[in-house]
């Protein structure tokens, strides 16, 4: 009969360690998640999906106010800036560019509109003395700033055509990146790799809404802790393996 033996108590001990130290290192955290090719990406979502895991990343306006309070807009957000949030970038401040003369009350909003059957990011324009335009599309002589905390690689984005349906092929979006220009083509939006920290989004071929960026994100790093716990656990096996192979 063939005796089995025991590990240690603190071979014991140091295994469970590695387990531990396994199971508290991340698969994900926040809006970073693991592609299928093993970069980590943080998605910024600018709007609603029907049904999407990724949540909407509302903006908060950055001076004013959110003018956005009538029974019309009140599920949007509108304001000359929106911040947000990012983990990779840091701050993401977000401001409109308009390409010509307005009156002085009239200041082209950021508008985020927050509806399923919306799409995202877009500038309102007031005309006729009216505080926001019907149409919230970037398209002609207006645009959307983005700037963010620290130089940092996009690596796709998300646009919508001005009746919320994406893209058609043929369609391009003009990009200026800390000045210089790029031209892009809707089906080559998803996959780019742009370093920057200023990203100004300027009329297309059509119409169109931000919907979202995404922006590469460094390797994981395990905590201190997590590192400690699993080097204790590495130990304990090949502790237990070295006392199997004296028995």
């Amino acid at each position: 009969m063939t005796a089995v033996r025991l590990p240690s108590p603190l071979s014991a001990l140091c295994l469970s360690a590695l387990l531990l130290g396994l199971s508290q290192a991340p698969a994900h955290a926040g809006g970073i998640s693991v592609q299928a090719d093993g970069s980590a990406v943080e998605t910024l979502r600018f709007y609603t999906p029907a049904s999407d895991t990724v949540s909407t990343d509302i903006g908060s306006p950055l001076a004013g106010g959110d003018v956005c309070s009538d029974a019309d807009h009140a599920a949007d957000v509108c304001a000359p800036g929106l911040g947000f949030a990012s983990q990779v970038a840091g701050t993401v401040s977000v401001y409109s560019v308009f390409d010509g003369a307005l009156p002085a009350q009239q200041v082209p909003l950021v508008y985020q509109n927050l509806l399923q059957s919306q799409a995202g990011l877009g500038v309102s324009t007031p005309i006729g003395g009216e505080r926001l335009g019907d149409d919230p599309a970037i398209g002609g002589t207006e645009g959307l700033s983005l700037f963010f905390a620290r130089p940092t690689l996009v690596v796709g984005f998300e646009f919508f055509d001005a009746q919320q349906q994406a893209f058609l092929p043929g369609t391009t979006v003009r990009l200026l990146v800390d000045e210089q220009v790029y031209d892009i083509p809707a089906d080559q939006a998803g996959s780019l790799s742009i370093t920057g920290t200023e990203f100004t989004f300027l009329g297309g071929s059509r119409s169109y809404t931000l919907g979202a960026v995404k922006l590469a994100a460094p390797a994981a790093v395990p905590e201190p802790g997590t590192m400690a716990l699993a080097g204790l656990g590495l130990l304990g096996v090949v502790l237990a393996r070295s006392r199997t192979r004296r028995g």
